[in-house]
């Protein structure tokens, strides 16, 4: 495994037996269902989940196909560390209503302090200097980290 760096993206590829990740991985076409962003070299995430927003270790993950992804620019750590830290502070939860935005394209549906996962990253980027669209993606997938040139994969494999 490669050496973890603060704010790598983690992509966590979906399980079958979970409803929610058959959803994703349908319309999105792709295996990717998760991200959590790594907040130190030790392997402690930042993991927006059904529950909100938690702390936890990337070996939750054992056993499950991620990719490690890093970004490619010059990046203003602690602008992004008092985005995170703020934001995780402010969030009232999981965005469930985000989900019928994501399947119905209604942009209006979301709610600007409850995040999915794939939420976090894409905005941690993108509105800290670090333009990951052209446009802002009010729904990114959990897959654009995976396939965004402005990333690169610094490791992929099962996680053991």
């Amino acid at each position: 495994m490669v050496e973890l760096k603060p704010f790598d993206i983690v992509a966590v590829a979906g399980l079958w037996y979970m409803p929610h990740h058959w959803l994703i991985k349908w319309s999105s076409h792709h295996r990717w269902v998760h991200n959590a962003v790594v907040l130190d070299d030790a392997g402690e995430i930042l993991n927006p989940i059904f529950t909100g927003m938690e702390t936890d270790k990337l070996g939750k993950y054992q056993g499950r196909e991620v990719a490690i992804c890093r970004y490619r620019g010059e990046i203003d750590e602690q602008r992004l560390s008092a985005w995170l830290t703020k934001t995780a502070a402010e969030s009232k939860g999981y965005d469930f209503i985000s989900w019928l935005g994501f399947f119905t394209g209604l942009k209006q549906l979301t709610d600007p302090q409850r995040w999915a996962c794939s939420e976090v990253p894409y905005w941690l980027f993108q509105e800290n200097g670090n333009r990951l669209t052209n446009l802002d993606e009010p729904f990114p997938y959990p897959s654009l980290p995976v396939f965004n040139p402005e990333f690169e994969i610094v490791w992929r494999g099962i996680l053991a």
